[in-house]
């Protein structure tokens, strides 16, 4: 079994600096050429299924990697982002300016006790990732296949395959349009490569 774990393309919000979240942001202009670039990195893969969040930026992310492939894109609800609540629409300033630096710190250096104003518990987001990411295995015992999903689902699910807390959720950051491979050795699934985006070399994006 081989998944190929890919974020999604660029959105303005993206580019804002903004928290999105649930809010159901299409592509920019960047994120489609980001996804054809993804697309052309995989044109060549024997790929069995394609897999995609609930949202949009995602959902178009995945049809354009699939489309080569004459594959549908299938949808798992629970692999949506984390609702961020009142923080959604807001950069990380606004953020600490409405709700305090405290709240906002809390975020980054201790997300199991951040209190999201209105949003998701991290425990209770990674639970939902992680059922439907086990889903999609049991499924495809044999197969390569295509995940696309938010930066968030994909550090819970670093977390989940690496056995690490959820205290080391941000060691696991994916950049827009960034792949990470996962395969099964014997009975265990191994990240064999993160956040790679040498596809995107040429497009503004640093690979290193």
């Amino acid at each position: 079994m081989r998944i190929i774990l890919v974020r999604h393309g660029s959105t303005a919000w993206n580019e804002e600096g903004k928290y999105q979240g649930t809010v159901d942001v299409p592509l920019s202009d960047k994120g489609r050429q980001e996804a054809e670039m993804v697309a052309e990195r995989l044109r060549h893969e024997k790929i069995d299924a394609v897999y995609s969040s609930n949202l949009r930026r995602a959902r178009e992310t995945t049809e354009i990697i699939a489309r080569p492939h004459g594959l549908p894109v299938q949808v798992v609800d629970e692999l949506g982002e984390i609702n961020f609540g009142d923080w959604e629409g807001l950069t990380a300033q606004e953020i600490k300016d409405k709700f305090g630096e405290e709240a906002y710190r809390t975020w980054l250096e201790d997300p199991v006790n951040a209190d999201i104003s209105g949003g998701d518990r991290i425990t209770d987001f990674a639970e939902r990732v992680i059922r439907g990411f086990d889903r999609i295995i049991q499924a495809h015992q044999d197969d390569t296949v295509v995940v696309a999903t938010h930066g968030g689902a994909l550090m819970v699910l670093g977390c989940h395959l690496h056995g690490d807390d959820l205290s080391c959720f941000r060691k696991y950051y994916h950049h827009n349009a960034a792949i990470s491979v996962v395969e099964l050795e014997g009975d265990v699934l191994q990240i064999k490569q993160l956040n790679y985006r040498d596809h995107l070399r040429g497009f503004g994006e640093k690979t290193t």
